[in-house]
């Protein structure tokens, strides 16, 4: 799906339904890969959700704009050009997921990353009936012309009738490619250096060190305010114990600092459930974060997560009208729900 969109930038795309496949595949996704961590069969049926993909290629395909220039510019420059095709067999031929493989074969010797729909073509009877339905979906490239192309879809057998265009791939200019490739190489470099000053360590671990922080600021009130101390001249030894004290509150100031992390990422995730609440109560609704980069310690993200979700859920449901309803009143029709988090002492 992204590799069609990727190829056909002029594509008229229904945003909205594509983000459900996606939340959908990803969720289904987390459930299966949970279940592995878990140790539990990975039992999901995907089956309707690769349908509903399928059906929204399918949708996408028909949406692409064709090429408006000579069919065979790309390929005298020596270019790859990039195809869309859809074979129809003929009626009773039978077997059309075997007569599909034979012809996708004969594509790889011509051409490269060849994609097509039905992508399970050896399940028989959904590919089968797939194809008699939809007929065979192909996307490819190749160097050939397109009197060569179309040549072999029309030598093919059983082939009763097809369509082939060639798609529109936006040129790139040397300049560009020399700026994308030191975009590439700069992003490449940023990684490797994150790779290097990035530490991940496990919670438990800093919460041993702030008990250990805090054992440590007793140890040293112990020696520095020691009553066996009073009264003796020990100009050195105060010095000291006030370096001590300095660096001992600079690592608790430090260790405080590691546990804190963004609040951007629990709020993003409120994100999702204004998208979902919205769409089941049909309320146009838009959640507005302010001060998402303010830190606070891990633990008490953990803790308003789910009380932040019910919030949500309560204003969306109770606190915010329906369209009709706000337009009636003089609102704007899209409601808004703010998030403000701000830091303190």
């Amino acid at each position: 799906m992204f590799d069609l969109l990727r190829s056909n930038e002029d594509i008229v795309l229904d945003a909205a339904r594509m983000t459900d496949l996606l939340l959908s595949g990803i969720d289904f996704m987390k459930v299966e890969l949970e279940k592995v961590k878990n140790m539990d069969a990975v039992d999901g049926d995907s089956s309707t959700l690769i349908d509903q993909i399928q059906q929204f290629l399918h949708t996408l395909q028909n949406r692409s704009v064709p090429l408006s220039s000579d069919h065979n510019a790309e390929a005298e420059s020596g270019e790859m050009g990039h195809y869309k095709a859809i074979v129809y067999y003929q009626n009773g031929c039978e077997m059309e997921n075997v007569r599909a493989i034979t012809l996708i074969r004969n594509l790889e010797e011509i051409g490269e990353q060849i994609f097509h729909i039905p992508t399970d073509l050896l399940n028989h009877e959904l590919s089968v009936a797939q194809i008699r339905e939809h007929g065979l979906q192909l996307e490819f490239r190749t160097d050939r012309s397109y009197e060569e192309v179309h040549n072999l879809f029309t030598n093919t057998s059983f082939v009763q009738d097809f369509e082939l265009e060639q798609m529109k791939i936006p040129k790139t200019t040397d300049e560009e490619s020399v700026e994308a490739t030191a975009i590439s190489a700069s992003t490449s470099d940023y990684n490797r250096e994150s790779q290097q000053t990035m530490l991940s360590v496990h919670v438990h671990k800093l919460d041993r060190l702030m008990d250990l922080m805090g054992e440590m600021v007793i140890a040293e009130a112990m020696v520095t305010q020691n009553p066996e101390l009073a009264g003796l001249d020990l100009e050195g030894f105060h010095k000291a114990a006030r370096m001590l004290h300095k660096i001992t509150g600079e690592i608790q100031d430090m260790v405080m600092s590691i546990r804190m992390v963004p609040v951007a990422s629990t709020f993003q995730k409120m994100q999702r459930i204004v998208r979902d609440m919205s769409r089941k109560l049909a309320k146009d609704v838009q959640l507005i974060i302010v001060g998402e980069e303010t830190e606070v310690d891990k633990n008490v993200i953990e803790q308003i997560s789910d009380p932040l979700m019910h919030l949500v859920r309560n204003a969306l449901d109770h606190g915010i009208e329906s369209g009709d309803v706000r337009i009636a009143e003089g609102k704007p029709k899209r409601g808004s729900l703010t998030f403000e988090v701000s830091g303190g002492s």
